[in-house]
């Protein structure tokens, strides 16, 4: 027989194997705000689904941050100083419009909510996870607020690390209620709006796409199916953060496939722009659909290698 002694330390040796055997791999843990998504035990991004705000304003909700770098560094940013509505990675539009009335501006988050219905974690047999988010846009100024205006069905899916990178894959489908939806990016030069990064942005950031590399400008660059930015980004101290990237593929399902590109050096957001200045109908029946993968890697890539991938997402399904 056992002794107790030996009962002890058979059951801590189990008890350890067994947080151990939890801790690896992809992993989803789920609160009353979000879900939080780590590999090994180390956290990857966490998504937000009930709102938040600051003192009271710029409630939000539905987007991802923290998300981090392969160190554990925070790359997003959310509530910053310089555009408090800015967060994270999100898809926003300013121009919400049902007949000829404006109903909300999801960008600026004025007279716009979204009511996230589930989020449903599924690991896949790649290894990866899923998360598959139905979510109502409602609005104050449309029927009290009480039904949805678009309803969005969008997913992420995380892939394990590979070596130097790790993708995430982004595919949102909209649909409207009303015959009469359409929605737009800002009405002005620059039209901005749809999928969108809100990083950390180092001195030494630099961004290379499909053209070369690029120097942002007031109004939008030339359309690329991806766009890479490099630098010492994250939320380390300077002297002690090494070079990385954040690569951003577009999916050609995408709608406006090409898309430009607004791109920012300070203070500020990236984003592929869709669909514009110009507001454009949301069906009823067949969704919208924007697919994009974002490749989190250390060091400046190639852009050789940076279409390699974006060939292999393109033919991704």
């Amino acid at each position: 027989m056992l002794s107790r002694i030996q009962i002890f330390l058979l059951s801590s040796v189990l008890l350890s194997a067994s947080s151990l055997a939890v801790e690896q791999g992809m992993q989803c843990r789920q609160d009353e705000n979000g879900v939080l998504v780590s590999e090994d035990g180390a956290k990857v991004l966490y998504y937000q689904r009930s709102d938040r705000s600051k003192d009271g304003n710029y409630t939000r909700a539905h987007y991802v941050h923290p998300l981090y770098d392969l160190d554990g560094n925070v790359l997003t940013e959310d509530f910053p100083d310089d555009h408090r509505h800015h967060r994270g990675v999100f898809w926003a539009w300013h121009q919400l419009i049902v007949a000829d009335q404006s109903v909300g501006d999801g960008w600026a988050l004025h007279d716009l909510r979204w009511d996230v219905r589930s989020v449903i974690p599924t690991s896949n047999d790649d290894g990866s996870v899923t998360l598959d988010m139905t979510v109502d846009w409602k609005s104050s100024l449309w029927r009290g607020g009480r039904q949805a205006i678009v309803e969005e069905k969008s997913s992420i899916r995380i892939y394990p690390r590979q070596a130097d990178r790790r993708r995430i894959d982004f595919q949102i489908h909209m649909r409207s209620t009303n015959p009469e939806t359409r929605i737009g990016g800002s009405d002005d030069d620059k039209g901005y709006g749809g999928f969108s990064v809100r990083i950390r942005l180092p001195d030494d950031i630099r961004f290379l796409s499909q053209n070369g590399y690029q120097t942002p400008t007031k109004t939008i660059v030339a359309a690329s199916s991806w766009m890479s930015m490099t630098g010492k980004l994250g939320d380390g101290p300077s002297d002690q953060t090494r070079v990385s990237g954040l690569t951003v593929l577009c999916h050609p399902d995408s709608a406006g496939y090409p898309q430009p590109w607004i791109l920012r050096s300070k203070n500020s957001m990236q984003n592929p722009v869709w669909p514009g200045r110009t507001p454009q109908l949301i069906p009823t029946d067949n969704p919208i659909t924007l697919r994009y993968r974002v490749v989190i890697h250390r060091d400046p890539v190639a852009a050789d290698l940076i279409q390699q991938w974006q060939n292999d997402y393109a033919e991704s399904e």
